[in-house]
């Protein structure tokens, strides 16, 4: 492996690593737990199943964190072009951090 072969396969560990957690925080769990129009079924839901809760709000949070690699890799990728394209990119990130997870 050569050395600039390393960071590509980070990044793509990293983009599945949040697609896998995303698919988990956002489909599966609040399918379990969440039930519509009952907020008594779904607290029993969550305390019965605490562990998943807890997966859903660990799965949250290590995808919160690999948002932050976002920027970072823009502007790697980027920093071969103009030289004002890669600090844009990193403030609309950081501005708007929605924009990049669309």
């Amino acid at each position: 492996m050569s050395f600039h072969e390393e960071p590509r396969q980070i990044r793509r560990l990293t983009v599945r690593t949040r697609l896998n957690t995303g698919r988990l925080r956002l489909v599966y769990v609040p399918s379990k737990l969440i039930v519509h129009g009952n907020a008594t079924a779904t607290a029993s839901n969550i305390a019965a199943s605490e562990t998943l809760f807890r997966a859903g709000i660990a799965c949250n949070l290590l995808s919160q964190i690999l948002l932050c690699g976002w920027p970072l890799a823009l502007y790697d990728l980027l920093k071969g072009s103009t030289s004002g394209t890669p600090r844009s990119c990193w403030i609309d990130c950081v501005i708007d951090p929605d924009s990049v997870a669309e």
